[in-house]
């Protein structure tokens, strides 16, 4: 089996990609190299004491033993519950991203609420945003700020 941890980061726009965005940076890590997690750079952490081991039971306990002292083929995934990030921060630092990376995210985020698509919704929709791109592009529709938009939804 490999050991190998893969930190991806850098969440970004990609029009190819299934929900609109991937990773832009995905970094494998093998020991004895370290890792920093992003919100403690200066706290390296050792690859070895993420990896799950025989003998040692990973984050999430024996659930990934396929047999004794034995885990599955291939890179393990590995949750450490103690580093769970707190929402605040986490909107704290979403709130720094370009506003394109933002767009990603909120998409991204929205669309993880969406148990099932509804593709005739979704071609609707595309059809609807194509029409207002092209309305915006060939000055047949001005656009507002949002800060007006606001105003006159809430004046009605």
């Amino acid at each position: 089996m490999d050991r190998i941890l893969e930190a991806y980061r850098d969440p970004g726009a990609d029009v190819t990609a299934p929900y609109g965005w991937r990773y832009m940076s995905v970094e494998r890590f093998t020991p004895p190299s370290s890792v920093a997690p992003i919100g403690v750079p200066a706290t390296p952490i050792p690859v070895a004491a993420l990896l799950p081991s025989p003998g040692r039971s990973s984050a999430f306990g024996d659930s990934l033993r396929s047999g004794p002292g034995s885990y599955p083929e291939g890179p393990q995934a590995v949750r450490i519950d103690d580093m769970t990030p707190d929402p605040a921060k986490l909107l704290e630092e979403a709130l720094k991203l370009s506003p394109e990376s933002r767009a990603a995210l909120a998409a991204s985020l929205l669309q993880s609420l969406d148990e099932e698509v509804d593709e005739d919704a979704e071609a609707a929709w595309a059809a609807e945003i194509a029409k207002r791109i092209r309305e915006l592009d060939s000055g047949a529709v001005m656009a507002i700020p949002w800060s007006e938009a606001r105003r006159r939804i809430l004046d009605r």
